[in-house]
């Protein structure tokens, strides 16, 4: 499961301090759901100074990314990093590299992932990001 919910979005500080997250593997299944390690990084929620290597996602959802499915507006992933692994998408709409549903929120982010997606539903892929568009309504709980 991934950390926070649509309606408790993850709205704290994760500093990864240099350190790397290896081989994490998810696989999610749920309609108009996010996957990632974090579900939803909420306003004032920060991602930082982190990396994740080789991991997989198999998912199916709304907003698929390696680190968030989807960062509201007011959230911000900074100095972070996924080098190889995939996010394989079977009906996911909006997927990335780094995150499926960005608010310009990414700074000084990179991906070697390999986003693939398996369906008509996927509307929107990336290296870093799905989308870069964000209701600023919508911020898993306010």
């Amino acid at each position: 499961m991934p950390i926070g919910t649509p309606t408790d979005a993850y709205a704290a500080a994760f500093h990864g301090k240099g350190n790397t997250i290896s081989n994490l593997t998810i696989s999610f299944t749920a309609a108009m759901g996010n996957a990632g390690l974090f579900d939803i990084l909420g306003r004032g929620g920060v991602i930082r100074d982190g990396g994740m290597i080789t991991p997989n996602l198999q998912c199916s959802g709304s907003f698929l990314g390696t680190l968030a499915g989807s960062i509201a507006s007011g959230a911000e992933v900074r100095s972070s990093y996924v080098q190889g692994g995939a996010i394989t998408a079977t009906g996911g709409i909006f997927m990335g590299g780094l995150v499926g549903g960005n608010s310009d929120a990414i700074k000084a982010g990179y991906s070697t992932a390999d986003v693939i997606g398996g369906s008509a539903d996927n509307i929107g892929a990336g290296g870093l990001g799905g989308v870069d568009v964000w209701d600023e309504g919508r911020d898993g709980g306010d």
